[in-house]
C-alpha cells in the first residue's frame, strides 16, 4: 500500500503542468491623476481643525477607516509599517480618519494598539 501511495506522488509531481493562456500577472502602473482631490477637513484627536489643502504638493495617503470595521483594524499594523518608513520625509503625509468613532474610541483604540500613526476623526468636523 505504501508503495502504491508513493507511485500515486510521484506521478502527480512528475505530470506535465498545463499552461493557460492568460498572461502573468504584472505590477499595476499607477499613473498621476494630474487634478487635485476634494477639498475636506478633519480634526486631530487633540481637537485641533486641519483642511486637505494644507498638505498641498505632498505625496497624501488618505485612509478612512473605523474602530468597528475588521478589515480596517487588520491593515493598520501595515500602515504603521508604512508610516515608520517615511516618518522623516517632508515630501510625505498620512491622514488617517474615522468617519464614525468618536475621539475618545480612537485614542483608546490607538493606546491599546501602540500605534504612533496621526489620526484624525470626521466627527464634529464640516466639509
Amino acid at each position: 500500500m505504501r508503495a502504491l501511495i508513493l507511485g500515486v506522488l510521484s506521478f502527480i509531481t512528475a505530470a506535465p503542468v498545463e499552461h493557460s493562456s492568460t498572461p502573468p500577472l504584472r505590477v499595476p502602473v499607477i499613473e498621476p491623476l494630474h487634478k487635485a482631490a476634494p477639498e475636506f477637513s478633519y480634526r486631530s484627536l487633540d481637537g485641533k481643525m486641519h483642511h486637505l489643502r494644507e498638505l498641498k504638493g505632498k505625496a497624501v495617503l488618505v485612509n478612512f477607516w473605523g474602530t468597528w470595521c475588521p478589515g480596517c483594524v487588520e491593515e493598520m499594523p501595515k500602515l504603521q509599517r508604512l508610516y515608520a518608513r517615511f516618518l522623516n520625509d517632508p515630501h510625505v503625509a498620512f491622514v488617517i480618519v474615522s468617519q464614525n468613532d468618536s475621539p475618545e474610541k480612537i485614542n483608546a483604540y490607538v493606546q491599546k494598539s501602540g500605534l504612533t500613526i496621526p489620526f484624525y476623526s470626521r466627527t464634529g468636523s464640516s466639509v
